[in-house]
């Protein structure tokens, strides 16, 4: 199960790298629809399970702190959902 990532703290440096992640995932959904969110609390609000799936994998919460593992995790994903819509392909109509 998922632990629930948090929003990193402001860094006056600018952001980490993981605070960059997740606002990239928020700018690229649904053509940034959700970009305006701050916080977990917001993501969650917007009540797309998938949008708060994927900023859950790519938060801090979560150990996700490169580009590299994003992208794994996200390889990982499209995998899994892949599965998924073969096994319902494969389902016999009556």
């Amino acid at each position: 199960m998922c632990s629930v990532a948090t929003p990193e703290p402001v860094d006056p440096k600018g952001p980490t790298d993981v605070q960059r992640l997740s606002t990239r995932c928020a700018d690229a959904y649904n053509d940034g629809d959700f970009a305006h969110v701050a916080d977990m609390g917001q993501v969650r609000a917007v009540r797309d399970t998938l949008f708060t799936f994927l900023m859950i994998e790519l938060g801090a919460a979560e150990d996700c702190d490169t580009r590299e593992e994003a992208v794994r995790r996200l390889e990982m994903a499209i995998g899994n959902i892949q599965d998924v819509i073969a096994a319902i392909e494969n389902i016999q109509t009556a």
